[in-house]
């Protein structure tokens, strides 16, 4: 794939153009599907188990307002696609995705429970969040497709996260991932955004029929205000 300009969207929580927002959400579910199907050894979940999600589990991903869906697209945007109206929504969906990835806001009492064993998704408790001293994000579901890698898009998408999350005043954040130790691209992605290695443990992961054991990372992101 030729170098071509690459934007990234935030995908809103809600449309009044319903059609448009079935679509988003159809839109999404598909691609998360695709990289499950495409890089089974990237991810802690699996296909056969996220294609049993209903709608509204995958509906749910969008609204929840403690996690933030950011798209990287093929072409510019203009500024109204992160609105919540129709107009918005569809020039989104006119272009190709390339990548996606998921900032989750970790509520005081989720974060013990990170873990490459369990999905970040069942820790969390939905309604607003709370204004912590430590506002503690987690990077989640990273995929770019085979044929737009090595241009730079995961390091564009993880760059686009922190800075919409900087905070103001006196709060101080942080940022974690969780990584396989031989997913060296993605190691290297996030090392090159200021992310360091900060825990491991061993997972299992893989169908029950093909269970495989796999050394996971905990990267961390600094916290600074």
């Amino acid at each position: 794939m030729a170098t071509n300009v690459v934007s990234i969207a935030t995908l809103p929580r809600d449309c009044s153009d319903k059609s448009a927002w079935n679509e988003l959400v159809s839109r999404q579910k598909d691609f998360r599907l695709l990289s499950l199907r495409i890089a089974p050894d990237a991810f802690g979940s699996t296909y056969a188990r996220e294609q049993q999600f209903t709608w509204d589990v995958w509906e749910n991903r969008l609204t929840n307002v403690q996690a933030t869906t950011f798209v990287a697209v093929l072409g510019g945007l203009n500024q109204t696609t992160e609105s919540h109206d129709g107009p918005g929504v569809k020039e989104i969906l006119q272009r190709g995705w390339l990548g996606q990835l998921v900032l989750i806001r970790m509520k005081q009492d989720d974060r013990a429970k990170l873990s490459a064993s369990q999905s970040p998704w069942t820790a969390l408790k939905g309604g607003e969040t709370s204004e912590d001293a430590l506002a503690h994000y987690h990077l989640n579901g990273m995929f770019v497709v085979p044929s737009a890698r090595k241009q730079g898009i995961a390091r564009k998408l993880v760059e686009h996260a922190l800075i919409r999350t900087r905070p103001g005043g006196s709060i101080t954040q942080k940022y974690t991932v969780i990584i396989w130790a031989k997913n060296e691209a993605a190691r290297r992605t996030f090392e090159s955004c200021g992310f360091k290695v900060i825990g491991e443990e061993m997972h299992q992961s893989g169908s029950r029929e093909q269970p495989r054991r796999e050394l996971a990372l905990m990267m961390e992101h600094g916290r600074s205000s």
